[in-house]
């Protein structure tokens, strides 16, 4: 949640000056992993104002699935790029 609250500080920064984005409104979402002890469950919920339903999802995670360890829409990319640049440096 806190990488979905500093990607719309960004962009309203950049609109205070001057860029040309949009700034969307913050929507939480919550996501993590439940580990049980057996199967673990992914869960991720939105508040009912943010759509017309709201969303809840209580589900087992495929056990060929890792789990979400960050969801944000820029970092992820950026945190690939680096891990993929980690792991050819030390071969």
């Amino acid at each position: 949640m806190a990488a979905g609250v500093a990607d719309i500080a960004a962009h309203g920064i950049a609109q205070l000056a001057g860029a040309r984005v949009e700034v969307q409104p913050y929507v939480p979402v919550l996501q993590g992993v439940l580990m049980t002890g057996g199967t673990p469950r992914y869960l991720r919920a939105r508040p009912a104002w943010s759509t017309a339903d709201g969303e809840s999802i209580w589900t087992e995670l495929d056990s060929g699935m890792a789990p979400p360890k960050v969801a944000a829409h820029y970092l992820v990319p950026q945190l690939e790029r680096i891990r993929t640049q980690t792991a050819s440096a030390a071969h």
